[in-house]
């Protein structure tokens, strides 16, 4: 008899594998949520120090929102990555904004790569201009680090003029600028730190379980109330290194002391609403302890309409950055017809 199995589509005989994995993955999900939803009175009383109540003040002072997009456009061999940065402020009215765009033949993963080079020194230009009261800018200042570090070395091993000229830009004195801003708060919507389930009796308490910070706290903390202020170095998984070269050495000693010393960046969880998510705040020491309730009055106010997840501000300048979406037919379809050696098909 011939064997039926020849016939069988390759979907159907990948169904059992994916069905088997998907009862693995809810297992792993079971034992997440249980450590964290099963031992949140626990873990209440563990990190209860860490956690301060409090009652906003005022409505806030004015502030900005902060944010850049990009787009990575591949037609053919054109590859063209657009990036827009936007700052937004808080009247609605009035608005700030760079563009820019490159274009390259090459097709093929570098241009992800590419893109960066270009958003970030667009993101901390407008940080680094900006002459907002408060500031809240998307992002976490160690990421934009991480991110600076790696075009400074890709510049050193690429023949890309694009990360040559980022690289210039940003340890010529442009990230350190933004750095200093002090009225910048960057704001991370994403739970890139896991510190707090390390420490010895809450590691003890989750039986080694990696849980993200913004997921611990979540479970543990109620509306009006803010973490006690960590260094960004305690709050934060990784290290902070900075690229030897490019930099020179006393900017290269500024940026060090303002990841690793007290006098630098700290980190601040706040939860203003019972529908809000804790949101972290990255700032300067000294202007957490200058202007605490001013922050919080204004992040209150920001985010009072339900599900918001985000400052209003930030909100806003995401939706003008993500506009440059709308040039991807400018950019591609439009010379199509005109460019036929360079716009063609690759795929079927």
């Amino acid at each position: 008899m011939e064997d039926q199995t020849k016939s069988i589509a390759i979907t159907e005989k990948f169904i059992p594998d994916v069905l088997k994995d998907i009862e693995d993955f809810r297992e792993e999900l079971k034992g997440f949520s249980a450590a964290i939803t099963g031992n949140s009175e626990g873990l209440r009383g563990l990190l209860n120090r860490e956690i301060v109540q409090y009652t906003p003040q005022g409505a806030g002072g004015p502030c900005s929102g902060i944010d850049a997009a990009n787009l990575v456009i591949s037609n053919g061999m054109v590859v063209t990555v657009a990036c827009l940065g936007f700052e937004v402020y808080c009247d609605g009215k009035t608005s700030s904004h760079i563009y820019k765009r490159k274009t390259s033949i090459i097709a093929d993963d570098r241009m992800t790569g590419v893109a960066v080079a270009i958003r970030t020194p667009i993101e901390v230009e407008i940080i680094a201009e900006s002459k907002s009261p408060i500031s809240l800018a998307d992002g976490s200042w160690w990421a934009r680090l991480m991110e600076v570090n790696k075009i400074i070395t890709e510049s050193r091993n690429s023949s890309s003029k694009i990360y040559q000229e980022a690289a210039e830009l940003l340890a010529g004195g442009l990230f350190l600028k933004g750095l200093l801003n002090k009225n910048c708060i960057s704001i991370s919507k994403q739970g890139i730190s896991a510190s707090l389930c390390k420490r010895d009796k809450v590691k003890e308490f989750l039986n080694n379980a990696i849980i993200p910070d913004l997921a611990l706290l979540r479970s543990i903390m109620r509306h009006g109330e803010h973490t006690k202020p960590r260094q960004l170095k305690d709050g934060t998984d990784g290290k902070f290194g900075v690229e030897q070269r490019g930099f020179s050495s006393s900017d290269r000693e500024q940026i060090r002391d303002m990841f690793s010393k007290s006098a630098g960046l700290w980190v601040v969880y706040y939860k203003p609403h019972p529908w809000s998510n804790p949101i972290r705040m990255e700032m300067h020491k000294s202007t957490w302890d200058s202007r605490r309730e001013e922050i919080l009055d204004t992040v209150y106010e920001q985010t009072k309409l339900p599900g918001y997840m985000q400052p209003w501000v930030i909100k806003i300048a995401d939706m003008s950055a993500k506009q440059v979406s709308g040039t991807e037919t400018l950019y591609g379809e439009k010379n199509s017809r005109d460019f036929p050696e360079l716009f063609f098909h690759t795929r079927s």
